[in-house]
């Protein structure tokens, strides 16, 4: 039965898919921690919400690029014009969350922590579809 487990794992781990959830979930993990801290740090900042996404943006950012590239889609493709789609891809996601985020936290006064996590899942998906399909994606030789 270990083994069967093992080469369950190991076929899931083969998976882009699977690998992108293993960096986005643990993307998520330092995110939250980051906009958690930054969120209260920032006191009574009228845009706290606004300005503690960003921060856990770009740190989250840097930490997905280096794992998507390395593990996930294993690309040798150009750093120069594969970074440069990373870049706006994630300029646009951070748009789209920091957006969500100050409008469901900012201007709703919904609760920051689950507007986050909703916020976040979408902009994921979005994410990831053009992770695959425009970033790191394999060109013919």
């Amino acid at each position: 039965m270990g083994n069967d487990i093992k080469g369950v794992a190991a076929n899931a781990l083969k998976s882009d898919k699977t690998r992108f959830i293993i960096v986005g979930v643990s993307n998520i993990a330092i995110g939250y921690a980051i906009f958690a801290l930054a969120f209260d740090l920032l006191g009574d900042f009228r845009l706290r919400g606004t300005v503690a996404q960003i921060i856990a943006y770009c740190v989250g950012t840097i930490w997905s690029y280096y794992w998507n590239r390395r593990w996930t889609f294993r690309s040798g493709a150009d750093v120069g014009g594969e970074a440069s789609r990373f870049i706006l891809l994630q300029i646009g996601c951070a748009v789209l969350s920091t957006g969500g985020v100050g409008i469901t936290v900012d201007a709703l006064g919904l609760h920051p922590s689950l507007s986050w996590l909703g916020v976040v899942g979408v902009v994921s998906v979005i994410n990831y579809i053009l992770a695959k399909t425009w970033v790191f994606r394999t060109l013919p030789a």
